[in-house]
This record gives C-alpha cells, structure tokens and sequence, in this order.
C-alpha cells in the first residue's frame, strides 16, 4: 500500500536497457495504449532512456520507430584509439542532439527519470533534472565497449551495470508501477567473437540485477523471443517492437488487476 501523500502519478512505465533489444519498449508500449494505458511518468536506462526520452518528447511510437530504422550501430558509436573503451558514443549524442527537441528534462512533455552509474564512487544515480543528451549517453555506456561519459568531471557508465530495471526511483511515487525487461533470456548459442562475447556477458549482468526490482512491479512484463536478436544490431527493430507488443497484451489479458482497473476506468 503506497502512502498517499507520496504518490503522484497513476501509472509509472519503467524500460529496460538492452541496446536494440530495447525496442520491444515501443511494442509494449503501444500494446499499453491500446489497452488504455498511457504512462504519467517513465523510468529509463541505456536504451529504454534513449525510447523513453523520445516517447516523453512527445514523438509518436510510429515516429520513434523511423528514426531509428535510419539509423545502424556504426553511426550512433564511433571507434576511437582504444584507452578506456574502444568506441565513443559521440554519434548517439549528434543523434539526440538532432532529434529531441526539448533540452532539458524540465522541458519533456511527461516526467522522465534516467539511470546512470556513477563508476568514480560505484553508485546508482538517478537523473530528472538538467541536460537531457548528456545524461542519457552517459546512461547507455556499456563498459569497455564505450569510454565513459563525463558529467561535470565524474565518469559515468550505462546504468544497466547496477540497475536495468530500475523501479525504484518512482515506486514510491506511482499507484501502479509497469515494468518492462528486454534482457531477461540468453539463446544457448553465441559467437566466440568480442561483440558477441561482450554482449553475452552483459546480459547475464542485467539479468542478474533485476530480480529484486522485479518484485516491485505491480505488471511485470517480458518475452523468450528476444533472445535471439542481437543488442549491437538494429536490422530487425520492427520484429523485435512486435514481440515486446505480443509480450504486453499476453501480460495483460493474464493480469486480474490490469483488466479490472482498466474496467473500473472505462466506467468513469
């Protein structure tokens, strides 16, 4: 039971990180909205704060989707001469810099809350405040594959390190909270390649840390499908955006809870 004087919003929407398999997010999203639900504030990190900033923008779920099919890995990382990462994120930041058009979070037109990890002092940060495009690359700097983002001189680190499903920091101020994982499954096959190895091993790292969060979830939301894509490609956005669009509306129609409030809303 949520204290009342805390609780702010109806329905906080939390995203995943998972780098393309993030677009189930745009999927589940829209499976939400058929079904009436429509986020009053949205919990992102790596690449759920990348579709989450779009979303509270005020982008359309189709928009979000053709502007990103445009564009590939290669243009949103840019390799560098390897010392802390072997690539920069500096292609993400012209593409946020290009494409949002509010600045700052106090600008969106819906709340937003992004994740980050602070790697100077380990620690879980959590941003609703301030420059948007800085906060956002530094959420989804995978470690050694991208160099650290540096905010007013600390270095930072995809926030999926510590927390890919990070409910915490609107639980308190939700009624309901919907959560949303698009890294939860491994495929038993892999490459013995870099990319590949590394992407492996920091899915089981996100696994790993969202079991707790997960309990704190009132509709809990994820899919076996994902599995099969990888996180550094985005050829197949549009299959992915119809599994996590699959995975939601199954979630629903099993949830007495969803399907009485929503019920209970379409009589008012």
């Amino acid at each position: 039971m949520q204290n009342n004087e805390l609780v702010r919003y109806k329905t906080g929407v939390v995203l995943s990180g998972g780098g393309a398999k993030g677009f189930a997010h745009i999927g589940a999203l829209r499976a939400l909205r058929n079904s009436g639900i429509v986020p009053d504030i949205i919990s992102g990190v790596s690449s759920g704060a990348i579709l989450g900033a779009l979303y509270c923008d005020g982008y359309d779920l189709d928009e979000i989707t053709d502007i990103c099919a445009k564009e590939s890995f290669t243009s949103l990382a840019e390799f560098t001469i390897p010392k802390s990462g072997i690539m920069t994120l500096n292609g993400l930041k012209k593409f946020l810099e290009k494409h949002l058009r509010a600045k700052t979070f106090e600008e969106l037109k819906t709340p937003l809350v992004v994740t980050a990890t602070n790697f100077d002092l380990c620690c879980t940060e959590f941003f609703s405040t301030g420059n948007l495009v800085d906060v956002i690359c530094a959420s989804s700097c995978i470690p050694v594959v991208f160099e650290p983002w540096i905010i007013d001189g600390t270095h930072y680190v995809d926030g999926g390190v510590l927390s890919n499903l990070p409910v915490i920091p609107i639980r308190k101020m939700c009624q309901r909270v919907i959560g949303i994982n698009a890294t939860t499954h491994l495929s038993p096959d892999y490459k013995k390649s870099i990319f590949s190895i590394t992407d492996r091993t920091f899915r089981l790292m996100l696994k790993a840390n969202s079991y707790l969060e997960k309990e704190l979830c009132d509709l809990y939301i994820e899919s076996e499908e994902e599995q099969y894509f990888n996180i550094f490609s985005l050829d197949n956005i549009k299959e992915i955006s119809e599994i996590g669009f699959k995975a939601t509306q199954k979630a629903l129609e099993s949830s007495l809870l969803f399907t009485s409030k929503r019920t209970i809303d379409e009589t008012h």
